[in-house]
């Protein structure tokens, strides 16, 4: 019994770490964030659909280049801990 709730456990750890879950942060100017530890987080434009890969620093921020990357309203930032452009449906 004791084994099958570890492995349950175990499953639950694995599933939510794949999970994506929305960045933090909606006003103007404010940068969006992500859990701390993640790998990435990604823009998709409202505008024009497109899908854009940033690297989230050690705290969570979501960067482009060098700089914290500030994302306009109507732009949905998602944090992934993998990478989500090799697994964009067709």
């Amino acid at each position: 019994m004791l084994r099958f709730f570890f492995f349950l456990c175990f499953v639950f750890l694995i599933t939510s770490a794949l999970k994506c879950q929305n960045a933090f942060g909606d006003q103007e100017g404010q940068p969006y964030t992500c859990p701390t530890g993640t790998k990435y987080c990604f823009a998709l434009f409202s505008k024009d659909g497109l899908i854009e890969r940033k690297s989230c620093d050690g705290f969570g921020l979501c960067k482009k280049g060098l700089g914290t990357h500030y994302y306009p309203n109507g732009d949905s930032v998602t944090c992934c801990n993998f990478d989500i452009c090799n697994n964009v449906p067709a």
